[in-house]
């Protein structure tokens, strides 16, 4: 009897890694060697916003997306950027857009036209003008960012607050 036990146990331990070794192929998933060499899986910042370099004023976006400064910029007279387009980033990048003109004239970007969904962000805008009761003086810009097209009823740009009509 105590034969049959032991017989007992060690058929019972025969089914059960038996059964252990069947589940464990069940859930097999292939060779762990991989397919080839590791290649790049995330995109580079050109593939998911296409930007356009900015080295030189004066400059006139025309094309609506997203632009950067490369370097400080610096005009002697007139606009430095002006933007006559809908949809566009404009990331300063940190740099200054100034102006020498020796009186207050020009603008840093000027927003020529009917603009909507305009971004201005991340740099500095310089120059010496001074306002002393509505008269403007000293050397620079005369304006940072001015608009001069007229605000539509469901203007999107960030620096203007749109007309209750």
């Amino acid at each position: 009897m105590k034969t049959n036990r032991t017989l007992t146990k060690w058929l019972t331990v025969l089914a059960f890694s038996m059964t252990s070794l069947t589940t464990l192929t069940a859930f097999a998933q292939g060779s762990l060697t991989p397919p080839g060499a590791p290649v790049p899986t995330m995109k580079t910042l050109a593939q998911m916003e296409p930007r356009t370099p900015i080295s030189s004023a004066p400059f006139t976006i025309t094309n609506s997306g997203s632009y950067y400064l490369t370097t400080n910029l610096t005009v002697s007279s007139g606009n430095a950027i002006t933007i006559t387009t809908n949809n566009v980033t404009l990331d300063l990048n940190g740099f200054t857009i100034a102006s020498t003109t020796p009186s207050a004239a020009g603008t840093g970007v000027l927003l020529a036209g009917g603009n909507a969904n305009i971004a201005i962000l991340n740099g500095f805008i310089t120059g010496g003008v001074t306002n002393n009761g509505s008269v403007y003086g000293g050397s620079g810009f005369g304006y940072g960012i001015f608009y001069s097209g007229t605000i539509p009823r469901t203007c999107g740009c960030h620096i203007f607050q749109c007309p209750d009509a």
